[in-house]
Protein backbone atom coordinates (compact mmCIF):
# COMPACT_ATOMS: atom_id res chain seq x y z
CA UNK A 1 0.00 0.00 0.00
CA UNK A 2 2.75 2.25 0.78
CA UNK A 3 3.73 2.23 -3.50
CA UNK A 4 0.41 2.83 -4.03
CA UNK A 5 0.60 5.93 -1.93
CA UNK A 6 3.20 7.21 -4.13
CA UNK A 7 0.37 7.80 -6.92
CA UNK A 8 -1.64 10.27 -4.46
CA UNK A 9 0.63 13.28 -5.56
CA UNK A 10 -0.05 12.61 -9.29
CA UNK A 11 -3.81 12.15 -8.65
CA UNK A 12 -3.81 15.68 -6.74
CA UNK A 13 -2.72 17.02 -9.92
CA UNK A 14 -5.17 15.75 -12.14
CA UNK A 15 -7.70 17.29 -9.16
CA UNK A 16 -5.89 20.62 -8.76
CA UNK A 17 -5.76 20.73 -13.14
CA UNK A 18 -9.89 20.16 -12.55
CA UNK A 19 -10.24 22.77 -9.93
CA UNK A 20 -8.30 25.35 -11.69
CA UNK A 21 -10.20 24.93 -15.39
CA UNK A 22 -13.79 25.10 -12.87
CA UNK A 23 -12.07 28.20 -11.23
CA UNK A 24 -13.16 30.44 -13.87
CA UNK A 25 -9.36 32.27 -13.87
CA UNK A 26 -8.05 29.85 -17.05
CA UNK A 27 -10.29 29.83 -19.88
CA UNK A 28 -10.20 27.26 -22.20
CA UNK A 29 -8.20 28.79 -24.29
CA UNK A 30 -5.30 28.64 -21.88
CA UNK A 31 -5.52 24.56 -21.95
CA UNK A 32 -6.19 24.32 -25.54
CA UNK A 33 -2.87 25.93 -25.83
CA UNK A 34 -1.23 23.74 -22.93
CA UNK A 35 -2.13 20.98 -24.81
CA UNK A 36 -0.36 21.81 -27.92
CA UNK A 37 2.57 22.80 -25.82
CA UNK A 38 2.68 19.03 -24.52
CA UNK A 39 1.45 17.24 -26.94
CA UNK A 40 4.12 18.63 -29.95
CA UNK A 41 6.79 19.67 -27.41
CA UNK A 42 7.28 18.72 -23.99
CA UNK A 43 6.10 15.23 -24.30
CA UNK A 44 7.99 14.19 -27.11
CA UNK A 45 11.23 15.89 -26.13
CA UNK A 46 10.76 13.48 -22.67
CA UNK A 47 10.12 10.43 -24.65
CA UNK A 48 12.84 10.83 -27.05
CA UNK A 49 15.43 11.44 -24.34
CA UNK A 50 14.55 9.06 -22.11
CA UNK A 51 15.36 6.41 -25.17
CA UNK A 52 18.08 7.71 -26.88
CA UNK A 53 20.29 8.01 -23.64
CA UNK A 54 19.25 4.40 -22.81
CA UNK A 55 20.53 1.22 -23.48
CA UNK A 56 17.91 -0.92 -25.40
CA UNK A 57 17.59 -4.21 -24.67
CA UNK A 58 15.29 -5.60 -26.59
CA UNK A 59 15.42 -8.88 -24.44
CA UNK A 60 14.75 -7.19 -21.57
CA UNK A 61 11.74 -4.92 -22.50
CA UNK A 62 10.22 -7.46 -24.84
CA UNK A 63 7.92 -8.98 -21.91
CA UNK A 64 6.37 -6.21 -21.35
CA UNK A 65 5.75 -5.12 -24.91
CA UNK A 66 4.42 -8.44 -25.27
CA UNK A 67 2.02 -8.14 -22.20
CA UNK A 68 0.92 -4.87 -22.58
CA UNK A 69 0.40 -4.85 -26.92
CA UNK A 70 -1.26 -8.41 -26.13
CA UNK A 71 -4.01 -6.43 -23.27
CA UNK A 72 -4.70 -3.52 -26.31
CA UNK A 73 -5.27 -6.06 -28.53
CA UNK A 74 -7.92 -7.63 -26.58
CA UNK A 75 -9.08 -4.40 -25.72
CA UNK A 76 -9.85 -3.39 -29.30
CA UNK A 77 -11.26 -6.38 -29.74
CA UNK A 78 -13.82 -6.61 -27.30
CA UNK A 79 -15.02 -3.00 -27.93
CA UNK A 80 -15.83 -3.92 -31.59
CA UNK A 81 -17.67 -6.70 -30.89
CA UNK A 82 -19.50 -4.65 -27.93
CA UNK A 83 -20.09 -2.15 -30.88
CA UNK A 84 -21.60 -4.73 -32.98
CA UNK A 85 -23.91 -6.04 -30.32
CA UNK A 86 -25.41 -3.42 -29.18
CA UNK A 87 -25.54 -1.42 -32.67
CA UNK A 88 -27.39 -4.68 -33.70
CA UNK A 89 -29.61 -4.32 -30.41
CA UNK A 90 -30.67 -0.43 -32.07
CA UNK A 91 -28.14 1.84 -29.63
CA UNK A 92 -27.53 4.94 -31.48
CA UNK A 93 -24.90 3.98 -34.08
CA UNK A 94 -22.98 7.43 -33.78
CA UNK A 95 -22.37 7.29 -30.32
CA UNK A 96 -21.34 4.02 -30.23
CA UNK A 97 -18.95 4.90 -32.72
CA UNK A 98 -17.57 7.49 -30.62
CA UNK A 99 -17.55 6.08 -27.36
CA UNK A 100 -15.95 2.71 -28.89
CA UNK A 101 -12.14 4.35 -28.40
CA UNK A 102 -13.10 4.32 -24.63
CA UNK A 103 -12.03 0.84 -24.02
CA UNK A 104 -8.54 0.87 -25.86
CA UNK A 105 -6.95 4.37 -25.78
CA UNK A 106 -4.97 5.37 -22.53
CA UNK A 107 -3.42 8.50 -20.95
CA UNK A 108 0.28 8.67 -21.57
CA UNK A 109 0.72 11.41 -19.11
CA UNK A 110 -0.47 9.06 -16.37
CA UNK A 111 0.98 6.05 -17.73
CA UNK A 112 4.34 8.14 -17.93
CA UNK A 113 3.69 9.46 -14.10
CA UNK A 114 3.20 5.61 -13.01
CA UNK A 115 6.60 5.01 -14.67
CA UNK A 116 8.61 7.98 -13.45
CA UNK A 117 7.47 6.42 -9.55
CA UNK A 118 8.88 3.30 -10.60
CA UNK A 119 12.06 4.64 -11.58
CA UNK A 120 12.68 6.93 -8.44
CA UNK A 121 12.43 2.84 -7.03
CA UNK A 122 14.99 1.63 -9.05
CA UNK A 123 13.01 0.12 -12.22
CA UNK A 124 15.54 2.15 -14.55
CA UNK A 125 13.29 0.62 -17.63
CA UNK A 126 10.00 1.83 -17.22
CA UNK A 127 9.38 5.06 -19.01
CA UNK A 128 11.64 3.44 -21.78
CA UNK A 129 8.88 0.78 -21.48
CA UNK A 130 6.20 2.92 -21.75
CA UNK A 131 7.29 4.79 -24.36
CA UNK A 132 8.16 1.33 -26.69
CA UNK A 133 4.40 0.48 -25.57
CA UNK A 134 2.64 3.52 -26.56
CA UNK A 135 4.93 3.77 -30.13
CA UNK A 136 3.33 0.20 -30.98
CA UNK A 137 -0.45 1.21 -29.62
CA UNK A 138 -1.01 4.38 -31.07
CA UNK A 139 -0.75 3.70 -34.19
CA UNK A 140 -3.13 0.77 -33.98
CA UNK A 141 -5.28 2.49 -31.60
CA UNK A 142 -5.90 5.44 -33.66
CA UNK A 143 -6.74 3.24 -36.72
CA UNK A 144 -9.50 1.60 -35.05
CA UNK A 145 -10.81 5.10 -33.25
CA UNK A 146 -10.73 6.75 -36.61
CA UNK A 147 -12.00 3.92 -38.51
CA UNK A 148 -14.81 3.74 -36.53
CA UNK A 149 -16.26 6.94 -36.37
CA UNK A 150 -15.12 6.96 -40.45
CA UNK A 151 -17.29 4.94 -41.10
CA UNK A 152 -20.06 7.30 -40.37
CA UNK A 153 -18.27 10.38 -41.87
CA UNK A 154 -17.37 8.36 -45.79
CA UNK A 155 -15.46 11.58 -46.36
CA UNK A 156 -12.57 10.74 -43.95
CA UNK A 157 -10.17 8.38 -46.01
CA UNK A 158 -8.35 5.51 -45.04
CA UNK A 159 -5.43 7.87 -46.43
CA UNK A 160 -6.22 10.70 -43.83
CA UNK A 161 -5.63 7.68 -40.68
CA UNK A 162 -2.04 6.96 -42.27
CA UNK A 163 -1.42 10.17 -42.22
CA UNK A 164 -2.23 11.02 -38.41
CA UNK A 165 -0.46 7.76 -37.69
CA UNK A 166 2.47 9.15 -39.53
CA UNK A 167 2.38 12.26 -38.07
CA UNK A 168 2.07 11.72 -34.48
CA UNK A 169 4.71 13.29 -32.34
CA UNK A 170 4.71 10.58 -29.71
CA UNK A 171 5.35 7.90 -32.45
CA UNK A 172 8.33 10.46 -34.16
CA UNK A 173 9.98 11.03 -30.92
CA UNK A 174 9.88 7.20 -29.78
CA UNK A 175 11.11 5.63 -33.00
CA UNK A 176 13.72 8.69 -33.28
CA UNK A 177 14.77 7.68 -29.80
CA UNK A 178 15.47 4.38 -30.76
CA UNK A 179 17.20 5.40 -33.86
CA UNK A 180 19.43 7.81 -32.02
CA UNK A 181 20.13 4.73 -29.40
CA UNK A 182 20.95 2.41 -31.92
CA UNK A 183 22.75 3.94 -34.34
CA UNK A 184 24.46 7.48 -33.18
CA UNK A 185 26.69 8.55 -30.00
CA UNK A 186 25.49 9.48 -26.92
CA UNK A 187 23.88 12.65 -26.66
CA UNK A 188 26.46 15.36 -25.34
CA UNK A 189 25.84 16.26 -21.71
CA UNK A 190 24.57 19.85 -21.98
CA UNK A 191 21.86 18.57 -24.55
CA UNK A 192 21.20 16.29 -22.14
CA UNK A 193 20.56 18.35 -19.42
CA UNK A 194 18.21 20.34 -21.54
CA UNK A 195 16.05 17.94 -23.04
CA UNK A 196 15.51 16.78 -19.38
CA UNK A 197 14.17 19.98 -18.19
CA UNK A 198 12.30 20.28 -21.04
CA UNK A 199 10.40 16.94 -20.65
CA UNK A 200 10.46 16.63 -16.90
CA UNK A 201 7.87 19.73 -17.42
CA UNK A 202 5.41 17.25 -19.29
CA UNK A 203 4.54 15.15 -16.14
CA UNK A 204 3.15 17.59 -14.26
CA UNK A 205 1.62 20.05 -16.69
CA UNK A 206 0.29 16.69 -18.74
CA UNK A 207 -1.52 15.35 -15.55
CA UNK A 208 -3.13 18.82 -14.62
CA UNK A 209 -4.33 19.13 -18.28
CA UNK A 210 -5.64 15.94 -17.96
CA UNK A 211 -8.00 17.15 -14.99
CA UNK A 212 -8.97 19.97 -17.04
CA UNK A 213 -10.13 17.78 -19.16
CA UNK A 214 -12.76 15.80 -16.85
CA UNK A 215 -16.34 17.25 -17.41
CA UNK A 216 -18.96 16.41 -14.24
CA UNK A 217 -22.43 16.04 -16.06
CA UNK A 218 -24.83 18.49 -14.04
CA UNK A 219 -27.63 16.19 -14.90
CA UNK A 220 -28.18 12.15 -15.10
CA UNK A 221 -28.05 12.08 -18.48
CA UNK A 222 -24.70 10.98 -19.67
CA UNK A 223 -25.26 12.21 -23.61
CA UNK A 224 -28.49 14.32 -24.05
CA UNK A 225 -27.19 13.78 -28.14
CA UNK A 226 -27.60 9.98 -27.59
CA UNK A 227 -30.09 7.11 -26.82
CA UNK A 228 -27.26 4.74 -25.47
CA UNK A 229 -28.27 2.40 -22.90
CA UNK A 230 -25.92 1.40 -19.52
CA UNK A 231 -25.34 -1.28 -20.89
CA UNK A 232 -23.17 -0.02 -22.84
CA UNK A 233 -21.19 2.72 -20.49
CA UNK A 234 -20.57 -0.61 -18.49
CA UNK A 235 -19.63 -2.94 -21.43
CA UNK A 236 -17.07 -0.02 -22.45
CA UNK A 237 -15.43 1.22 -19.01
CA UNK A 238 -15.56 -2.73 -18.33
CA UNK A 239 -13.43 -2.97 -21.43
CA UNK A 240 -10.78 -0.84 -20.44
CA UNK A 241 -10.91 -1.21 -16.67
CA UNK A 242 -11.38 -4.66 -15.81
CA UNK A 243 -10.76 -6.95 -19.24
CA UNK A 244 -7.52 -5.63 -20.10
CA UNK A 245 -5.63 -5.71 -17.34
CA UNK A 246 -6.88 -9.19 -16.30
CA UNK A 247 -6.12 -9.67 -20.34
CA UNK A 248 -2.33 -8.46 -19.09
CA UNK A 249 -2.24 -10.58 -16.21
CA UNK A 250 -3.77 -14.08 -18.12
CA UNK A 251 -0.76 -13.26 -21.27
CA UNK A 252 1.97 -12.29 -18.20
CA UNK A 253 0.91 -15.97 -16.76
CA UNK A 254 0.10 -17.74 -20.24
CA UNK A 255 3.86 -16.86 -20.89
CA UNK A 256 5.28 -17.38 -17.69
CA UNK A 257 6.35 -14.22 -17.07
CA UNK A 258 6.90 -13.01 -13.17
CA UNK A 259 4.15 -10.26 -12.38
CA UNK A 260 6.95 -8.07 -11.18
CA UNK A 261 8.59 -7.80 -14.38
CA UNK A 262 5.96 -7.14 -16.13
CA UNK A 263 4.87 -4.62 -14.19
CA UNK A 264 4.38 -2.05 -16.17
CA UNK A 265 3.14 -3.69 -19.05
CA UNK A 266 -0.10 -4.71 -16.57
CA UNK A 267 -0.58 -1.42 -15.43
CA UNK A 268 -0.06 0.06 -18.69
CA UNK A 269 -3.64 -1.92 -19.71
CA UNK A 270 -5.03 -0.12 -16.59
CA UNK A 271 -4.29 3.21 -17.50
CA UNK A 272 -7.13 5.57 -17.85
CA UNK A 273 -8.52 6.40 -21.30
CA UNK A 274 -7.13 9.70 -23.06
CA UNK A 275 -8.48 13.12 -22.86
CA UNK A 276 -7.81 13.28 -26.91
CA UNK A 277 -10.75 10.53 -27.67
CA UNK A 278 -12.82 13.77 -26.63
CA UNK A 279 -11.39 15.58 -29.62
CA UNK A 280 -10.95 13.67 -32.10
CA UNK A 281 -14.63 12.13 -31.59
CA UNK A 282 -15.92 16.18 -31.86
CA UNK A 283 -13.43 16.80 -34.94
CA UNK A 284 -15.05 13.87 -36.86
CA UNK A 285 -18.44 14.43 -36.37
CA UNK A 286 -19.21 11.91 -33.40
CA UNK A 287 -20.71 12.10 -29.90
CA UNK A 288 -18.28 14.71 -27.96
CA UNK A 289 -20.49 15.21 -24.71
CA UNK A 290 -20.21 11.90 -24.21
CA UNK A 291 -17.19 10.69 -24.95
CA UNK A 292 -16.34 14.15 -22.23
CA UNK A 293 -18.25 11.77 -19.73
CA UNK A 294 -16.91 8.98 -20.42
CA UNK A 295 -13.32 10.27 -20.07
CA UNK A 296 -13.94 11.62 -16.83
CA UNK A 297 -15.60 8.21 -15.63
CA UNK A 298 -12.55 6.77 -17.04
CA UNK A 299 -10.21 9.05 -15.29
CA UNK A 300 -12.01 8.88 -12.13
CA UNK A 301 -12.11 5.09 -12.02
CA UNK A 302 -8.30 5.28 -12.98
CA UNK A 303 -7.79 6.94 -9.81
CA UNK A 304 -9.43 4.43 -7.85
CA UNK A 305 -8.26 1.27 -9.15
CA UNK A 306 -4.82 1.83 -10.37
CA UNK A 307 -3.30 2.13 -6.68
CA UNK A 308 -4.94 -0.71 -5.86
CA UNK A 309 -3.04 -2.29 -9.07
CA UNK A 310 0.00 -1.13 -7.69
CA UNK A 311 -0.04 -2.40 -4.46
CA UNK A 312 -1.28 -5.68 -5.54
CA UNK A 313 1.22 -6.00 -8.01
CA UNK A 314 4.12 -4.39 -4.80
Amino acid sequence: MQTALLLLPDFALILLGYALKRSGKFAGPFWDGLEKLIFFVLLPTLLFTAIAKATIDPVAVGPTTIVGLGAALVGIALAEAGRRWFTWAHADARATASSLQIGFRFSTYVGLAIASRLVEQGQTRAIVEVAVLAALVVPIANVFAVGALARLDRSASGGSVAWQVATNPLVIATLSGLLWSIALPPLPVWTLLTLDRVGQASIALGLMAAGAGMIVPRNTALSASSRQPLGWIAWILGVKHLAMPLAAIGIAWAMGYAFADVKMGILFAALPTAASAYVLATRMGGDGPLVARLVTLSTLLGIASLPLWVAWLG
